[in-house]
């Protein structure tokens, strides 16, 4: 017996297949299981939860799953690390439309980016927006490994077209963000840069069909111009 080693890998280690992919999901509810059964598990995911209780959110316009696809505006290089303005604006509004909903959100809400960049410009907007108070967590993909929140919205950032697709062309982090979410996981990316990646632009396409694709415009701010003054 090695007794030095894990039950867990004696397990894998054993020439007889005992490891078995449990195929019953109790976590997500159907519409955010669906891509990643399809992506990840060879479409053998089973919900558990038949009928999930919708939640006052769904009812008011904030669905189970969305791609929303903020293509205007730039991303910039902050030293190491990437952040995406127009992301966190969009973020940050839809966030103070949530949060008028009566329903206690309080720490049932999760944001996840893999930059840290991003994750401290999204942190500046809500506490600038005096959104603060529902506890909202922002962290990276691998801080939000093994758990789970109520709401899940992932902000892409994607860095500029530089060769550097490291990071989401890791799948499995890709897994991990989308499968965080209970109730609702909302998507926020430029499909532009996204669509470079093969698994990404099966996310892309499965929104569009499904119907839960939507363009985003962020409007720049008004500059209001005093009138000359007279002579």
């Amino acid at each position: 017996m090695e007794y030095d080693h894990s039950l867990f890998q004696r397990l894998v280690n054993n020439p007889v297949n005992h490891v078995v992919l449990l195929r019953e999901q109790y976590r997500m509810h159907p519409d955010i299981s669906s891509l990643p059964s399809r992506l990840f598990y060879s479409n053998v995911l089973v919900n558990a939860r038949r009928d999930p209780p919708d939640t006052p959110y769904h009812a008011a316009g904030f669905p189970p799953y969305m791609f929303y696809d903020v293509t205007d505006g730039l991303q910039s290089r902050v030293e190491t690390s990437y952040r995406n303005v127009p992301e966190v604006t969009f973020i940050a509004s839809r966030l103070g439309e949530l949060l008028k909903v009566p329903y206690d959100f309080k720490n049932k809400i999760g944001i996840i980016s893999p930059y840290k960049s991003q994750i401290e410009a999204i942190k500046d907007a809500l506490h600038a927006a005096k959104l603060t108070k529902a506890k909202i967590e922002v962290n990276t993909v691998d801080g939000f490994q093994g758990r789970e929140k109520e709401i899940i919205i992932v902000s892409c950032v994607r860095p500029l077209r530089s060769g550097d697709n490291s990071f989401w062309g890791d799948v499995r982090r890709m897994n991990v963000s989308l499968t965080r979410a209970i109730s609702s996981c909302w998507i926020v990316g430029n499909s532009n840069l996204l669509k470079e990646s093969p698994a990404w632009a099966e996310l892309l396409d499965d929104s569009k069909r499904r119907n839960v694709y939507q363009k985003v415009v962020i409007q720049p701010p008004t500059k209001v111009i005093p009138p000359p003054h007279a002579p």
